[in-house]
């Protein structure tokens, strides 16, 4: 496999085993600028947004917005089978701030919302087969270039299912 800076090497495993089935895990580091959008058995989108007036318009990766402007995320998750237990987390520029600062169950996503330091999680108990988007409110706060990290969507007892997008760049004047 070849990042485009440099060879990433894997190291072998071999596994023996007289009955069927099984699997074997892997994970790795790269930069944040290397990552790029990867699903299994779920897909998931992350768009932002500025307020202008009432209105919301898009932003665009590397997008300059004023200090105090408020963002949004606009996350879609697509699951193409109904899953238990899927957790999203969606992390945010440094710069940004929530509008919300409180944990606890949020009726437009149907999921408990965790309020972290640099990130917001849900935790679905059930997620439905089909398609569900949510919002996350924040307001530009610090002067300076920020990247958002990235938006995961996993199924917590089958980690095989899941969804990564990349991050975003947001420069604050």
């Amino acid at each position: 496999m070849k990042s485009s800076s440099r060879l990433i090497i894997l190291c072998s495993v071999r596994v023996a085993k007289a009955s069927p089935g099984g699997s074997v895990y892997v994970q790795y580091t790269l930069p944040l600028d290397e990552i790029r959008s990867a699903s299994n058995g779920l897909s998931i989108a992350r768009r932002w947004e500025i307020k202008q007036g009432e209105a919301w318009q898009p932003l665009a990766d590397g997008s300059t917005v004023d200090a105090g402007a408020t963002l949004r995320q606009v996350i879609t998750i697509s699951a193409d089978r109904d899953l238990d237990f899927v957790s999203v987390k969606a992390s945010r520029p440094a710069g940004l701030e929530p509008l919300t600062a409180l944990s606890g169950y949020d009726w437009e996503s149907g999921a408990y919302h965790a309020m972290r330091d640099a990130s917001d999680e849900y935790f679905y108990r059930k997620f439905p087969k089909g398609k569900s988007t949510f919002t996350i409110e924040g307001r530009a706060m610090r002067l300076g270039t920020f990247r958002s990290g990235l938006v995961r969507a996993q199924s917590q007892y089958a980690p095989e299912y899941n969804a990564f997008a990349p991050s975003f760049t947001l420069t604050v004047k």
